[in-house]
């Protein structure tokens, strides 16, 4: 079994093993090691099947795809418990740079489509992130606005799933623009917001 993330909750690291096989990888007392991977999540972790999770080499951890878009989300659920100056008050402060691992894997984001929305090269970003140190208040800033966009779509999908698919996806209306890569900007993240408005209403986009 594997870890799914929730909010609010931090816990030590978590040492575990799995164990090998001859149909595959799972835990148990009777089986040779196999692998050992050490992880120290941010949130509290729940079990789930090791069948639909993908892991991502972060230095010397394993993080699962789930853990991060799940860490996303979180984030992105945040913001809409903030009030505004609190909000700048976090954006001037600087996120942390493990985020930035979090918005790629939601999106499925290559490096340089990452390095264009944050403004900031990916040896940067994982520098930062290693050395546990902030973001700038550039980056903080998209990052804070792609999860205000995010929280719009995932009301007018009414699905986080079907949210991150609209976002990470060319859009005619937007003039086949990316919606996350829009979040760039402030213009580009109005235009966003006012597709989503229109599908809210009722239109089509």
């Amino acid at each position: 079994m594997l870890l799914r993330h929730q909010p609010q909750a931090e816990i030590e690291v978590y040492l575990f093993t799995i164990w090998a096989t001859q149909g595959g990888m799972h835990h148990g007392s009777d089986r040779r090691p196999m692998l050992q991977l050490r992880y120290k999540p941010v949130y509290l972790v729940e079990a789930m099947p090791i069948t639909t999770t993908t892991w991502l080499q972060t230095g010397r951890s394993y993080v699962s795809r789930e853990v991060l878009i799940a860490e996303f989300w979180a984030f992105s659920s945040d913001r809409d418990l903030l009030k505004d100056s609190e909000r700048l008050l976090q954006i001037k402060e600087g996120f942390s740079a493990h985020l930035f691992r979090a918005v790629r894997m939601t999106f499925d984001l290559q490096e340089n489509c990452l390095e264009t929305l944050l403004n900031m090269s990916i040896s940067t970003l994982r520098r930062r992130a290693s050395e546990q140190k902030r973001l700038n208040s550039v980056a903080s800033e998209r990052l804070d606005r792609i999860a205000v966009v995010c929280l719009l779509a995932e009301e007018a999908f009414e699905s986080r799933e079907a949210a991150t698919r609209w976002m990470s996806k060319p859009n005619k209306a937007l003039g086949e623009g990316t919606p996350v890569m829009l979040c760039e900007t402030e213009i580009g993240s109005k235009q966003v917001r006012r597709v989503l408005r229109t599908l809210e209403w009722g239109g089509v986009a």
